[in-house]
Formats: structure tokens, C-alpha cells, sequence
């Protein structure tokens, strides 16, 4: 009787009670303050903040026709990658050997 009464407590918690829940606000950076212009802004996207100036912010609305500086998707400074979800993704340098970034 007990095994019985405890599997539809579970089965009810799990299927009732727990909900997936989104930990992380502003996770596909669409909602920004303004566009990028530039390397390092990640603080352009709400929610998010850099520490270290190494985390670079791509939206749609910071295309130009100079991709050397340009920020924007699909063609940037670092090359053509469209974003996964929407129209913006973030980028960061784990390790860059020339100038010895770890």
C-alpha cells in the first residue's frame, strides 16, 4: 500500500509540481540596449555583463559593409556564422596565443 501511495506522490510532484524552469535571463540576447559597434560589449545585452572585456556582443542590427569592424550577422570581424535562435549571439576569447589571453 505504502509503495503505492509514495509512486503517485512522485508521480504527481514530477508531472505536477516541477516545472523547467529558465535560469538564464536574456539567453538568446535579444533584448538589447542598442547596437554593437564594437568588440567587448556584452553590456549591450541586458542581463549580461563582462569582467574582463573579452566577450563580444553580434546583433543583426550592427551589419556594416566593412566586415574588418563590423559586429553584426552573419559576416563580422571573426567571420559568417548566423545566430542559432533570432538574431544575435555572443562570443568570448578562452585563449588567443599571440597575446598570451588564458
Amino acid at each position: 500500500m505504502y509503495k503505492y501511495l509514495l509512486l503517485i506522490l512522485l508521480f504527481n510532484n514530477y508531472f505536477f509540481y516541477s516545472r523547467a524552469q529558465n535560469l538564464v535571463p536574456n539567453s538568446s540576447f535579444e533584448d538589447t540596449v542598442s547596437c554593437p559597434n564594437g568588440g567587448g560589449q556584452i553590456d549591450l545585452a541586458i542581463g549580461w555583463t563582462s569582467f574582463n572585456g573579452t566577450s563580444d556582443y553580434f546583433n543583426s542590427c550592427g551589419a556594416c559593409s566593412n566586415p574588418l569592424g563590423c559586429f553584426g550577422i552573419p559576416g563580422n570581424v571573426w567571420g559568417s556564422q548566423q545566430a542559432f535562435d533570432g538574431n544575435a549571439y555572443a562570443a568570448i576569447i578562452t585563449y588567443y596565443e599571440q597575446f598570451q589571453y588564458r
